[in-house]
Order: structure tokens, then C-alpha cells, then sequence
């Protein structure tokens, strides 16, 4: 009885924690993903504002 609850909790915790590391993952991929459109797009204003002077 002892034993079978321990596997569900271990369970539970690895899949919360994988559910975390995951989720961390995704949002840092995505907070990588919105820097690099904000640099691209600065560098873009800044090639037009060259290009148009």
C-alpha cells in the first residue's frame, strides 16, 4: 500500500517537475524568439533610416 503511493507520488512530482522544466523551456525559447524580432526590427529601422538619409 506504502510502496504503491510512494510510485504515485514520485510519479506526480517527476511529471510536475517535467511539466515545469518544460513550460521554463518553452517560455525561454519564446522570450529568445521576442529579443531577436526586437533586435531584428531595430536593425531593420536602423538599415531604412540609413538607406532612406
Amino acid at each position: 500500500m506504502f510502496i504503491k503511493q510512494f510510485h504515485i507520488g514520485a510519479a506526480n512530482l517527476l511529471f510536475c517537475f517535467r511539466e515545469r522544466f518544460f513550460r521554463s523551456d518553452r517560455a525561454l525559447k519564446s522570450a529568445v524568439r521576442n529579443i531577436s524580432v526586437k533586435k531584428g526590427m531595430e536593425l531593420t529601422l536602423h538599415a531604412f533610416f540609413i538607406y532612406k538619409i
